[in-house]
């Protein structure tokens, strides 16, 4: 089937126009904090009333100012929902999948699942509610705040007079209060244009002009979901008895309350955030799906198969998968590799060693401990002594296909394992006198070279295939966000087929998918 060509030109617009919208709401937040607090102090130092009168005028139009801009933002993300809806064209869409560039890998990160049956609200029904995964959930906010602006600048004003000691006590106070990784951002946010006199006589740092939000501005949202949610149920035999789809999900789904609405007061989950709480907005939203006995009843008589009662049946498998067909792939590359960059100057992004336990034991504690994102983000000089390679992370940027140089190494934990290195020598290492023993002694009988079920070339070929792709302990490393441990498993379809530059390549794949072809029922 030839891939479907989308035009995304039009989104594409509108998404810029709205990033747009974003930075001047931004701006608006700021004036609006500020405003605030300078009438909160007129009032604690007893200002007349006129003066306070025309401050609290001045504050109500700032407020009035930024209703419209979250208006006029709601308006945009609703017609970008509109326009991706438009382009399934009444398309099934299983077949959105076609529009995928197959150049580019995807990535299918983990979600939360909640069912239900037959709920008050939904007698005849499963409901099923979806929530981000920590690793979806961004709490970085890619703008300083007029307190983490002024600790940055006294950490550099510190290096400048040769005061290592306050820099650093500055440096650990910034990780007590926001964490290593944003405490390593705002120094890194903060550094001076004239970073080359360092440590020269009378040297005073010369601060890049930043732009600052309030602090009430930080929010935090889910992003990186796919366009809508598919659920697919199979009962006894692998048998698939429904397929429902739900709805359109926004470019981002706000997760933290709206601490500068200045309209009417709304519950700390309520507005955009009702979702979180209410079962039928989450449906509406795209985060949640209802299974009706009427829609089981459709998708058998689309097979012409027999009808499965939800009341009565049993489920033995719910699957819950989604797909983002609505942005080119250079796109979804940078915004993975955004969200990655996001996770590390917040909760903290790291590699986990070989061996590390991931839970507390009576024998051992766990190998991270929240106070690992307390302690003061390393030093230039730290930095400087660092190791130079980056295994690890140019593992993971290759398999995920993120944009050269987009995820620099600043502040990622262990980025430089080379364990799969290793594991690429050992086998080389070892590959004479374990397996390539075993083909060689054990799958032939003695004699002749032409006598021979696997010959010399073919276990040379064996010998290259498994010292390129095989590894006892996985292909890529383990990847840590905040706390949560992620297993990073390549999957290829039972039909993939690569065009290798060696023909030996080829046959070899060709014969493992065979034999795979064989085990794969039984392991099934």
């Amino acid at each position: 089937m030839p891939r479907i060509d989308l035009d995304l030109s039009t989104l594409t617009r509108q998404r810029q126009s709205l990033q747009t919208l974003l930075a001047e709401q931004r701006r608006l937040d700021q004036d609006l904090a500020s405003r605030q607090a300078a009438l909160d102090a007129a009032l604690r130092a007893g200002e007349p009333p006129n003066v306070t009168g025309v401050m609290r005028e001045d504050l109500a139009q700032a407020g009035l100012a930024r209703q419209g801009l979250a208006e006029k933002r709601r308006g945009l993300v609703a017609d970008i929902d509109g326009i991706a809806n438009a382009l399934l064209l009444q398309r099934d869409p299983a077949l959105m999948v076609e529009t995928l560039d197959g150049g580019q890998p995807i990535a299918l990160l983990p979600m939360r699942l909640e069912t239900r049956y037959f709920p008050p609200a939904h007698p005849d029904g499963l409901c099923v509610r979806i929530y981000p995964d920590d690793l979806n959930t961004i709490e970085h906010t890619n703008a300083l705040t007029d307190d983490e602006l002024q600790r940055g600048m006294d950490h550099w004003n510190a290096r400048f007079r040769g005061d290592e000691a306050d820099a650093e006590r500055v440096a650990r106070d910034l990780a007590l209060v926001f964490g290593r990784g944003r405490a390593a951002w705002v120094i890194r946010s903060t550094t001076p244009d004239n970073l080359d006199e360092l440590g020269q006589d009378g040297a005073a740092p010369r601060f890049p002009d930043v732009q600052t939000i309030s602090a009430k501005a930080k929010a935090t949202r889910a992003v990186l979901l796919p366009d809508r949610w598919c659920a697919i149920g199979y009962a006894a035999g692998r048998r698939e008895v429904f397929r429902v789809w739900g709805k359109r999900i926004a470019d981002e789904l706000p997760l933290s309350p709206d601490w500068l609405n200045a309209g009417e007061p709304e519950p700390l989950l309520g507005g955009e955030r009702a979702w979180l709480v209410d079962f039928d907005i989450a449906v509406d939203k795209g985060m949640a799906l209802v299974i009706s006995q009427q829609a089981v009843n459709v998708f058998a008589q689309q097979r012409n198969a027999r009808s499965f009662e939800l009341a009565r049946e049993t489920l033995e498998r719910l699957v819950v998968v989604g797909l983002e067909w609505t942005k080119d792939p250079q796109t979804s590359a940078a915004e993975l590799a955004d969200l990655l960059a996001a996770q590390r100057d917040s909760r903290g992004l790291g590699f986990v060693p070989l061996g590390t336990p991931t839970n507390n034991t009576e024998a051992a504690p766990a190998g991270y401990s929240p106070a690992q994102e307390r302690a003061a983000p390393a030093t230039t000089a730290e930095n400087a002594l660092a190791p130079k390679e980056q295994d690890a992370l140019q593992l993971l940027a290759s398999a995920l296909g993120l944009p050269p140089d987009s995820l620099p190494a600043d502040n990622i934990a262990n980025a430089h394992l080379a364990e799969q290195r290793t594991a690429l020598h050992m086998m080389n290492a070892l590959w004479r006198g374990t397996f390539g023993h075993y083909l060689m002694e054990l799958w032939n009988t003695p004699g002749e070279e032409e006598d021979r079920i696997l010959k010399t070339p073919t276990l040379y070929a064996l010998r290259r295939y498994a010292v390129q792709y095989l590894r006892p302990a996985g292909p890529l490393p383990l990847l840590r966000v905040n706390k949560q441990p992620y297993g990073l498993l390549p999957v290829v379809g039972r039909r993939f087929e690569n065009p290798a530059e060696r023909l030996s390549d080829t046959a070899i794949e060709t014969a493992i998918g065979g034999v795979l072809g064989v085990l794969r029922p039984m392991w099934e």
